[in-house]
């Protein structure tokens, strides 16, 4: 279990050191690669990554423009669908 633990920390670690982007549209522009990306995933199975993608989005969300917010959780809302 600790090794578990020691994992998702460092797996978080990792998330929030990726989602250090300068503006609000670069971190758009990413959340919009991402779902691409994830969109990939899911389309090969791979629910694993997709998730772990899924996870980057959501921290990433946080901080976009609350204009934007509807366009991506629109996205997301249809990712959901398809994770379940």
């Amino acid at each position: 279990m600790k090794e578990e633990a020691k994992e998702e920390e460092e797996e978080e670690k990792t998330v929030v050191e990726d989602i250090k982007i300068d503006t609000k549209e670069d971190k758009l522009t990413e959340i919009n690669n991402l779902i691409t990306k994830l969109n990939n995933y899911l389309d090969e199975d791979n629910k694993k990554e997709a998730i772990q993608i899924y996870n980057k989005i959501t921290l990433l969300y946080r901080e976009i423009p609350k204009e934007h917010k509807k366009e991506i959780f629109n996205k997301c809302q249809d990712i959901l669908k398809r994770l379940r």
